[in-house]
């Protein structure tokens, strides 16, 4: 007998509600291969230390004015998300612009 997808009969089709394994609910809530586990340890974890990464190598490259550097790498590290997003904001301003004569 072939199985449709589309059936007339309220019975059959509880009946296939019913026949629903675990394996196929985990499939509805994947994205790209990532469940909802994955994708939330790439937010809370991936993405912080791809930033901070950014932020510290930035900071560590160019000159601040007085304990500037330290101070923004201290922040980096404690609070990533944030700190990143003050340094572009703030940090940014407060670097020493060298002049190429």
């Amino acid at each position: 007998m072939c199985k449709s997808y589309f059936s007339l009969n309220p019975v059959l089709e509880e009946e296939n509600e019913l026949s629903i394994d675990s394996n196929t609910i985990d499939r509805r809530y994947e994205m790209f291969g990532f469940g909802v586990p994955e994708l939330c340890i790439l937010v809370l974890v991936v993405v912080p230390i791809i930033l901070s990464t950014i932020a510290l190598v930035d900071i560590l490259r160019c000159e601040f004015t007085g304990q500037n550097k330290l101070v923004w790498v201290i922040v980096i590290i404690l609070v990533p998300i944030l700190g990143f997003f003050l340094y572009c904001a703030i940090g940014q301003k407060q670097k020493v612009h060298q002049s190429h004569d």
